[in-house]
């Protein structure tokens, strides 16, 4: 768990292929792809902690604003297992977004076990067109399975980059914002409820850095 710090940004690289796991364009899907230096490979962690003291890490696209989530729809075709996919966070109790992540081995490798109890992993060994990600069960884990956590830094100020998304539920803010404000209120809408936030601090992955 210490490789998921709660406000921070990581990437997931797969061992298998090398490449990143990425939020697609759609808002919706995710897939294994090159690009390190993309906001889409960034993702926001956000811990979580269950009436039973479980500990759970939630992955948020820092692109497009979805949760990293697993499914109980089959996989698209050519893909093993369930559905992986973006969606929002409508409800504190939902575990369809709840990960925890399992070290493997002695490396720096982890399994990141879905709270279903199947891991997520790559696709595309035999054929690569089939890039997409999905969740297996447990006797079919393999180096497909293997994920290696980078973390990423935070950028001193907000990306002069705007990203044109196509999920309307995201909240922008103006480029003459900082990276780090306090004494702001913002409202925030989470699960489809206003909230007003005070000493909010920002953070912006600086995707370029090495």
């Amino acid at each position: 768990m210490e490789q998921f710090q709660d406000g921070h940004h990581v990437r997931l690289r797969s061992r298998e292929h090398g490449m990143y796991l990425h939020a697609n364009k759609d808002g919706r899907g995710v897939s294994l792809r090159r690009p390190r230096a993309s906001m889409n490979a960034a993702w926001a962690v956000h811990l979580y902690q269950d009436d039973d003291d479980a500990q759970y890490v939630l992955l948020h696209s820092a692109a497009y604003g979805g949760y990293l989530a697993a499914m109980d729809a089959p996989a698209p075709l050519g893909h093993c297992g369930r559905r992986v996919e973006q969606r929002d966070y409508e409800e504190r109790e939902e575990e369809d977004v709840r990960w925890q992540p399992v070290r493997f081995g002695s490396g720096d490798y982890i399994l990141l076990r879905h709270a279903s109890g199947r891991f997520l992993r790559a696709n595309g060994k035999y054929l690569p067109w089939n890039n997409g990600a999905s969740v297996d069960d447990f006797d079919t884990v393999s180096t497909m399975t293997h994920w290696v956590v980078e973390r990423i830094p935070a950028r001193e100020g907000m990306p002069e980059e705007i990203l044109e998304l196509e999920n309307p539920n995201l909240v922008h803010l103006s480029k003459q914002q900082e990276t780090h404000i306090f004494g702001l209120e913002l409202v925030l809408h989470v699960g489809g409820w206003p909230c007003l936030c005070s000493n909010v601090e920002l953070r912006y992955p600086d995707v370029g850095a090495e």
